[in-house]
């Protein structure tokens, strides 16, 4: 476990298990996902890192399913398994009706039968909350610190499809649909806020992947920039209050992303 950062009771609640379960525990001062992340590679032991999130409930048979996967793939090195969210609460009507629009907000995925292979396309990747990498080809690639949630900066992910694109250039992976773990999803994610946060943070991520910088575009390729964005911004506006949310919900996320990637565009920022 790696305390990132923490000024919460995470260090007296592992002091508590130590006597029950093989916990190594390890700091990481600089606060950030990565940085975490990174950190864990360095003091982890074994042959497979298996990685999930602090929000999430894991099935019973959730190790087992990727020992027994790992065993029977000793050719691949990228594993993953179904993610459902479980919205806690009341969940909001227009949330109810439209939350499969917008999945990824929630890191939900489900995933083919019969453990397939897990290609290197963007749209065919595990999820942060639930994958697990040998940890020798998890050595070799490590996670960018320019990339995952960090306070006081956007949503920015991407980070853990960063390092399985690499890995799965020269390598195999599985799916691993017995491997299932359960998002929780509170209320304050259960927001428009949230939603139109999460998706500039996308977009803010599309323009350091695409190289986007200001000065490579003309004032006027600029200015229909921003026409378009803010067209996109009515619309969503005018869908909300007309439309119902599988309309609305749509133009939110296109809205969103156009607004982040012109922000992350503007700052010349470049992914590696």
């Amino acid at each position: 476990m790696v305390l990132n950062d923490c000024s919460d009771g995470s260090a007296a609640v592992v002091a508590e298990l130590r006597g029950v379960l093989p916990i190594v525990v390890a700091v990481e001062p600089r606060p950030g996902l990565c940085h975490a992340r990174n950190r864990a590679i360095d003091v982890a032991g074994g042959d497979v890192i298996l990685w999930t999130d602090d929000d999430v409930r894991v099935d019973p048979q959730w190790m087992c399913a990727y020992e027994e996967a790992i065993l029977r793939w000793p050719s691949a090195s990228v594993f993953g398994g179904p993610i459902r969210p479980r919205f806690e609460g009341v969940v909001p009507h227009w949330l109810e009706r439209s939350w499969h629009l917008c999945s990824s907000a929630f890191a939900a995925r489900e995933v083919p039968q019969g453990e397939a292979p897990i290609g290197p396309g963007g749209d065919d990747l595990p999820f942060g909350a639930n994958f697990a990498i040998r940890a020798d080809a998890q050595r070799r690639v490590r996670y960018d610190v320019r990339l995952g949630r960090r306070p006081g900066r956007w949503i920015i992910g991407g980070e853990e499809l960063a390092v399985m694109r690499e890995i799965l250039r020269d390598g195999t992976g599985r799916w691993v649909p017995a491997a299932v773990v359960e998002h929780v999803i509170p209320p304050e994610r259960q927001t428009v806020g949230y939603l139109r946060a999460y998706f500039q943070g996308h977009g803010y991520l599309l323009a350091m992947q695409s190289n986007e910088a200001r000065d490579r575009r003309s004032w006027r390729e600029r200015l229909r920039e921003v026409h378009r964005i803010v067209a996109l911004e009515i619309e969503f506006r005018r869908l909300r209050t007309t439309a119902d949310p599988e309309r609305w919900v749509p133009a939110l996320v296109a809205a969103a992303v156009a607004q982040g990637r012109w922000a992350g565009a503007r700052r010349g920022h470049v992914a590696g």
